[in-house]
């Protein structure tokens, strides 16, 4: 193949891909447009037992929030995400249980407790997370592996840096978190943070906790 012909179709390449991005954002927007007062939870997918603490846990504290006139936004998966939106669903409010996928090999579809009219599956993972922090007053870090702590980092990120309004920031569990806490201690002492950024996060341990952070 020649080497004008190669350009041209990595060229179309970009192209079409740069308007499959956009068609997600307008197709994300018109889903979520409206919805206010929405709670985003980042947690594992991986606890997919119902009995396990963390499930358990996840599921009270969303039911507090839903009780409390919140709508629920979650990634949409499995384990500590579908305990959430379970925990909209248990609650008798009229609110919504919103679940934000992403294509992956292994999930298919989102949980079951998401509502069918905000049941959304994206192909990039930087538009899910817009999406996920744009319709939210408030975010909570369930205990999670990488992908939750990267999501959580880049909120903190974000408003540190003035590119996202200043919003509670709650981690839930103690004894999983309060490690990493320590390590973002570790940063100020050795002057890579600012002790400032250590106000952007609050640990709770007990779900009725975080009514005070529900206006």
């Amino acid at each position: 193949m020649k080497e004008e012909n190669k350009k041209a179709m990595v060229q179309a390449g970009n192209a079409w891909q740069a308007l499959r991005v956009m068609g997600e954002l307008v197709d994300g927007y018109d889903a979520l447009d409206g919805m206010e007062n929405g709670v985003t939870f980042f947690g594992s997918a991986r606890i997919n037992d119902d009995t396990h603490p963390y499930y358990v846990k996840s599921r009270e504290l969303a039911k507090l929030v839903a009780d409390s006139g919140y709508n629920v936004i979650t990634g949409g998966g499995p384990g500590l995400m579908e305990a959430a939106n379970r925990g909209a669903k248990d609650s008798k409010e009229d609110i919504i249980s919103c679940g934000i996928g992403i294509e992956l090999p292994f999930e298919a579809s989102n949980n079951k407790y998401v509502d069918y009219d905000h049941n959304l599956i994206f192909r990039y993972f930087f538009i899910r997370k817009l999406m996920m922090m744009n319709f939210s007053e408030l975010y909570i870090g369930l205990p999670g592996g990488f992908g939750t702590i990267e999501e959580v980092f880049e909120i903190i990120t974000l408003m540190q840096t003035k590119k996202l309004p200043m919003k509670p920031v709650v981690l839930f569990g103690a004894k999983y978190w309060t490690p990493l806490m320590q390590c973002i201690e570790t940063m100020v002492e050795e002057g890579m943070a600012s002790k400032e950024d250590l106000d952007l996060i609050t640990i709770i341990d007990k779900p009725e906790e975080i009514i005070k952070f529900l206006k």
